[in-house]
């Protein structure tokens, strides 16, 4: 059902589609071949996200889908909780005609996770440091 995205930069119009394709059915999320459980999210971000606080602030958002089992959209008030702030250091945008934005805030109030932050996630898990 998906293609696998190639690890490195989005070089196609198919995986740019792909990268910005947002998951709002939980039925997608809880089914998308690459889960929260399937990341090391103890391991250093850096080598893909910088600077460091955006590093950690995507560390943060992959535990909370890790917490909630999938990734489901969440809500202001969820990271808060979690974290104790609502930082997400450039991860984030207001629409999704970008796929520099990596969570995206649906006109719901909820925000959501993109493909394109999922592969970053999975490729810095498996970096070695």
């Amino acid at each position: 059902m998906y293609k696998e995205l190639r690890i490195g930069k989005i070089k196609s119009k198919e995986e740019k589609q792909m990268a910005t394709r947002i998951f709002d059915e939980k039925a997608l999320a809880k089914g998308y071949p690459i889960q929260p459980r399937d990341i090391d999210w103890e391991k250093d971000f850096l080598s893909i996200f910088s600077p460091t606080p955006t590093a950690n602030a995507a560390r943060t958002l992959g535990k909370l889908a890790l917490e909630k089992g999938g990734w489901d959209p969440f809500t202001r008030e969820e990271i808060r909780k979690f974290s104790g702030s609502l930082l997400f250091c450039g991860l984030s945008g207001g629409d999704t005609s970008s796929a520099e934005k990596l969570i995206v805030l649906g006109k719901d109030g909820k925000y959501r996770y993109t493909e394109e932050f999922i592969r970053l996630c999975h490729l810095a898990s498996l970096t070695v440091k």
